[in-house]
């Protein structure tokens, strides 16, 4: 989540998102529009601060304010959230690797 100790607020949940990641891939999705308008592209904040292990887990929205290209073109972007529920519960994914849908509050 870069330099927090050089910027602090960057321990801020939401804050590198909107400041230094939608810039960047801003950029990133103008030049994949230059080469392919067909591909989907995905993006995602960062793990911390945006989940914070502490008091039985605390989870932010993202710090985005909109997709990299803009609210006219989510037909090509996705959004890749971290999730890391099979670590709550191992024997919870064992069937397909993945957490069952009626087990959401547990993951949240």
């Amino acid at each position: 989540m870069g330099d927090f100790i050089k910027d602090l607020k960057l321990l801020i949940p939401g804050y590198m998102d909107l400041t230094r990641l939608q810039p960047m891939y801003k950029k990133i999705y103008d030049i994949y529009q230059k080469y392919d308008t067909s591909k989907i592209m995905f993006y995602e904040p960062p793990q911390g601060p945006d989940t914070i292990p502490l008091f039985g887990g605390l989870v932010f929205p993202v710090g985005f304010s909109e997709n990299p290209g803009g609210k006219d073109n989510t037909h090509n972007q996705m959004l890749n959230d971290h999730t890391y529920c099979c670590q709550v519960s191992a024997s919870m994914c064992a069937l397909t690797k993945e957490p069952p849908l009626d087990q959401e509050e547990t993951c949240r």
